[in-house]
């Protein structure tokens, strides 16, 4: 008898043994291993109906953005026209909108570049200038890239006449034309180019009226604004203590340059909207100004732009009412020339 009870207790315990290496088995076959790579990132930026690729040109390249870019961060923006922006955030990552920023979608960057500015033409052809990694910042060992298809190919741009230090701020009006801004301890200068970007050719601007490079004083160019033949940089700096804000003009292709005007407040930045009417629009909604005749007279403006960041936006227009604002990542649009601002999400964050 006991061993009856001995062997079916055995013939038990090997039924059970069976029955939970099935559910083992059964569970590894349908549970995800641990190392199986997860799926692909895909893009959460939607396509705009505008950027559909037409049948006469090749599908427009598309990135995607594995992680969010964390703010704040900087932004730089070229409006090439009233529907077509470009956003270079945070020197990473690429965008590109069809429909003024509502919608948007990430572009192939070159790898191994640092400090990069960009400037583009229309929805397929733009510029980049970037230093290499580890570079000195002399205007020498920049690297300029050009696409004629959104980023898809980015060619390497041989080129002569650049030197000196601290080049920024790419500006190209055209296919040829194309302007950068040099900021020498000694002297601000436009380089200007109208083969593409092969050959630079520097023109130096004097210094403005009243200001001093004693104890120190430095100059800062912005980027070039082409209106027509009219051409318009803004030259900031620091006489002494004391901050200088002022607007240069060239008529002959960036060759010479002369001040136009000053500016009511030193401290916050021209938007230059046509070649005569100009902003300075401030944080604060009613500190803003505007000029209409090229700086001659400046009157309030009641703007509603605010932002709550302690340095000034930038601004940059795309015609003579659609224009953008960015300050530490964020970006705003307006549609009426300045009057209105609407916040608009920054690509990738």
């Amino acid at each position: 008898m006991r061993q009856q009870t001995r062997a079916a207790a055995i013939v038990l315990a090997a039924l059970l043994a069976l029955i939970v290496g099935a559910l083992v088995i059964g569970r590894s076959a349908t549970s995800p291993s641990t190392t199986t790579a997860p799926p692909a990132p895909t893009s959460s930026l939607a396509l705009p109906s505008s950027a559909a690729p037409s049948p006469s040109q090749p599908p427009l390249p598309r990135t995607a953005s594995p992680s969010p870019i964390l703010l704040p961060t900087f932004v730089g923006l070229s409006a090439p026209s009233a529907s077509v922006v470009w956003a270079l955030v945070a020197g990473t990552h690429l965008f590109e909108s069809s429909d003024r920023g509502e919608t948007w979608l990430e572009r192939p960057l070159p790898p191994g570049l640092s400090n990069p500015d960009a400037s583009f033409i229309s929805d397929r052809e733009g510029w980049l200038v970037a230093y290499p990694a580890q570079s000195p910042l002399q205007c020498q060992d920049l690297q300029l890239r050009h696409t004629a298809d959104a980023g898809a190919s980015w060619a390497q741009v041989p080129f002569s006449g650049l030197q000196g230090a601290q080049c920024h701020f790419l500006s190209f009006i055209d296919a040829q034309r194309g302007f950068l801004s040099s900021s020498d301890p000694g002297h601000a200068s436009v380089y200007r180019t109208s083969d593409g970007g092969r050959t630079w050719i520097a023109a130096v601007l004097p210094d403005p009226p009243g200001f001093s490079r004693a104890g120190g004083g430095s100059l800062n160019l912005g980027p070039v604004h082409a209106f027509g033949a009219q051409l318009l940089v803004e030259v900031a700096g620091v006489s002494g203590s004391m901050p200088v804000r002022r607007v240069a003009g060239s008529t002959d292709g960036g060759a010479t340059w002369i001040y136009l005007a000053s500016v009511p407040d030193p401290g916050v930045s021209v938007a230059f909207v046509t070649a005569t009417r100009w902003l300075q629009i401030s944080n604060a909604r009613d500190e803003s100004k505007e000029t209409t005749d090229a700086g001659v007279s400046w009157h309030a403006y009641a703007s509603d732009y605010s932002n709550a960041a302690p340095i000034t936006a930038s601004f940059i227009f795309g015609d003579a009412q659609v224009g953008y604002a960015t300050v530490r990542g964020g970006i705003q649009r307006t549609t009426d020339g300045g009057l209105h601002w609407t916040g608009l999400k920054t690509p990738g964050t």
